[in-house]
């Protein structure tokens, strides 16, 4: 199984590129250095709390849709093994997924592929 730090890199990349962003402009947005974020975009570094929430803010997507390689993955249980989320955001996601299968919504929501 592919690392989730691994799929929420690829992520990141995906929607940054969808909207025609470089990382400069993506780090000003999330309030982060472009290193950081590059860090991240290559999955040597995690995105706090506060920053991934500020990313599905600014994209309009929900929380657990980071967690979606687009191949058939099972978010659930990528959440659950991925020992570099503490409990409390293990359960935070879990949450927000609960929410969103029971509203019903696509999940993983449809996106265009991306355009890099």
């Amino acid at each position: 199984m592919i690392r989730t730090a691994q799929i929420l890199a690829k992520r990141i990349k995906e929607l940054r590129g969808m909207r025609g962003l470089t990382q400069k402009e993506l780090a000003k947005i999330l309030e982060i250095s472009q290193v950081h974020l590059g860090f991240a975009e290559i999955g040597k570094r995690l995105l706090s709390d506060k920053v991934r929430e500020r990313l599905v803010d600014f994209f309009g997507i929900p929380l657990p849709s980071l967690y979606d390689d687009g191949n058939y993955f099972n978010a659930e249980t990528a959440i659950k093994c991925d020992r570099n989320l503490t409990e409390k955001q293990k359960k935070h996601l879990l949450d927000e997924l609960k929410k969103i299968k029971e509203a019903g919504e696509d999940f993983p929501p449809p996106f265009p592929p991306p355009s890099f």
